[in-house]
């Protein structure tokens, strides 16, 4: 920091204007720049100023010192307006300021740069240097909404000048991906396709098993619904336990990634919606009976669960099977049987629900064995509420009915 001595000593000598050295260990404060202008414009020296703004425009680390962060900036070209356009030229091409400039708040840490009237071209020199500096690319956009502002505020082209470098991104492009995958979609539809081909043939939105969950995989259906076959089966590829669980607890996932389940059972879908008066209709066709869904599962099944005996018992006298297999080697028999156990409901109940129901004993304690059980209580209500009904109600023999 300067004194008031060294700061008058330079009228005597000048020269010391063009030390580097000496300006950069005297002015490291925008109030010190201050203080030399006004002595000179005091002493009638405003033609040393020149050597000032050379010394600035020359070494980087004098501005830098002076600019700690870009609010100083408009203080800096009040003071020397006849170098304005030459120091935001200097700025906006130096990464290592402009990285100080927005480490602690991202890309609207710039938007003193803007409120000094900077011309289109410096601007599109701005977003060059950003674009072409990864550390300072990554700085800029710490959230979604610097992304925003960066496109509002730099480029109308936005497809051919910012996205392609943050295709080549893969941390920038996870960053946004995990953020707001709809909205950065929305954003950037033209590039839709190149999106959905980062994630379907690179690491960028999967690499972890939390990444794999109901909120990213509703996100994905809603943005590429004519390719939930894919995205399916880049999920298998990643975690197919964790993907065959997410569709086992998650009735809408599940009817999302499997549109076709109900194809040729309309008895089971019926049954499995809750729609009893078409059930009854249904049922009348003996080809309906046992026609089951993609994923085995009967109308049997799915009554069981719930032990709805009133539509056991119609089903089982229209001919219905409780000994028949679904996929996961479960009869309907089993099914109803089981007492659902709390734990089968862990992942998808609300933590304090499940706290709550775990301090009441509603539900069954021990390890989760059928968390399909899931698809028919799927909600918060359902799971608390209608599964313990359901456990408490006395069972009875199905097996003789058949």
């Amino acid at each position: 920091m300067i004194t008031n001595t060294e700061l008058r000593s330079i009228l005597h000598s000048p020269e010391k204007l063009s030390d580097v050295n000496f300006m950069k260990e005297r002015f490291t404060y925008i109030s010190e720049l201050r203080d030399l202008l006004n002595l000179l414009t005091e002493h009638n020296l405003n033609s040393n100023r020149k050597y000032v703004i050379n010394v600035l425009l020359e070494d980087n680390e004098v501005l830098a010192n002076l600019c700690s962060s870009a609010i100083y900036l408009k203080e800096i070209v009040n003071l020397l307006p006849e170098a304005k356009d030459k120091i935001i030229e200097k700025i906006n091409k130096d990464p290592a300021i402009l990285s100080k400039f927005v480490e602690t708040g991202g890309f609207p840490s710039l938007r003193p740069l803007f409120n000094v009237n900077q011309s289109v071209t410096q601007r599109k020199l701005l977003l060059q240097t950003i674009l072409q500096n990864e550390a300072l690319l990554l700085l800029s956009l710490q959230q979604f909404d610097h992304l925003t502002e960066m496109i509002c505020t730099l480029t109308e082209n936005v497809g051919s000048v910012i996205m392609p470098t943050i295709l080549r991104n893969k941390q920038l492009l996870r960053r946004f991906l995990k953020k707001d995958l709809s909205e950065f979609i929305k954003l950037l539809p033209t590039y839709k396709n190149e999106i959905l081909g980062k994630i379907l043939k690179e690491d960028v939105l999967f690499k972890t098993k939390t990444d794999l969950n109901a909120s990213i995989l509703q996100e994905l259906a809603t943005c590429f619904p004519e390719q939930i076959d894919e995205i399916a089966q880049k999920c298998k590829v990643f975690d197919e336990p964790l993907f065959s669980e997410i569709l086992q607890t998650n009735k809408q996932i599940n009817s999302l990634y499997l549109p076709h389940r109900f194809n040729n059972a309309p008895l089971s879908a019926a049954v499995f919606n809750c729609e009893k008066d078409k059930a009854a209709i249904l049922m009348q066709d003996k080809n309906n009976i046992n026609s089951a869904c993609s994923e085995g599962f009967t109308a049997l099944h799915w009554a069981c669960m719930r032990r709805d005996d009133t539509l056991i018992n119609q089903l089982i006298s229209h001919g219905a099977d409780p000994y028949l297999k679904n996929k996961k080697g479960k009869t309907p028999l089993e099914y109803y049987r089981y007492q659902i156990r709390l734990n089968d409901f862990k992942q998808t109940l609300n933590f304090s629900i499940y706290q709550k129901l775990k301090n009441k004993g509603s539900l069954m304690t021990g390890k989760a064995e059928m968390k399909e059980f899931n698809l028919v209580f799927w909600n918060d209500f359902s799971r608390s509420e209608r599964a313990t009904t359901r456990n408490q109600k006395p069972l009875i023999d199905i097996a003789k009915k058949s």
